[in-house]
């Protein structure tokens, strides 16, 4: 299994609603065999 972290300065997540979504600070999206497996925040995702 090949996974792969990508930060970025924000991830912008939908909210219920609509054209709404919330700003995560320091993002990153946990990627495991082309697949998002988790979006949060880095620091959450590194322990992972």
């Amino acid at each position: 299994m090949t996974a792969t972290l990508i930060r970025s300065r924000a991830a912008l997540l939908p909210k219920p609603g609509r054209h709404q979504v919330e700003t995560v600070p320091d993002g990153a999206v946990l990627q495991e065999d082309g697949i998002v497996a988790a979006i949060g925040t880095f620091e959450a995702l590194r322990r992972k």
